[in-house]
């Protein structure tokens, strides 16, 4: 008698297609992600600053907060651990990789030519590799690329629908 085979389905990667408008807010939450967990506890004030993220008692929560969970920095609301340092941890190094990958894609993109035209800034520099985890395989989209991946209805595709009779229910 033959042994069933056990049916997997392992997922290798994801891939996703951002939109221009996706970059920006992509980025400022992988640059927000690593710098929290480097102990810069202020950007978060910054990226509140329309609600009061600005303001004095604000400010002294954040850097409580800092003392509590940061003690290596002593209290220095302007010391922070480098992106480097282990205690960031792997999480943040990836976010910091893939952060820096998306970036350099992006500039390249709207930017062809490069820092040679357009100046050396840190939006052209390679990657710091910080993690053992490969980089994220990024390229760019042309126009006829972009319109065949929109055409597909489904923004996740190969999700299992749900079982008639049965309602997906929202949060309240």
């Amino acid at each position: 008698m033959a042994t069933p085979v056990k049916k997997t389905n392992k997922v290798y990667g994801i891939q996703v297609t951002f939109d221009p408008k996706h970059i920006g807010p992509l980025l400022n939450a992988l640059d927000l992600y690593s710098r929290v967990l480097m102990g810069q506890l202020d950007e978060v004030g910054q990226v509140l600053w329309s609600r009061g993220g600005h303001d004095d008692e604000v400010k002294a929560h954040f850097n409580a907060i800092k003392t509590r969970l940061f003690p290596e920095l002593q209290g220095s609301p302007n010391a922070h651990l480098s992106i480097s340092n282990k205690d960031v941890g792997e999480s943040g190094h990836i976010a910091y990789e893939i952060l820096q990958v998306i970036r350099q894609a992006d500039a390249y993109a709207r930017m062809p030519e490069g820092p040679r035209v357009h100046g050396g800034t840190v939006v052209f520099d390679d990657p710091l590799k910080l993690s053992e985890e490969p980089y994220p395989r990024v390229r760019a989209l042309g126009l006829l690329e972009l319109l065949a991946d929109a055409a597909q209805d489904d923004p996740v595709p190969g999700k299992k629908k749900p079982k008639k009779g049965k309602k997906g229910g929202k949060a309240s």
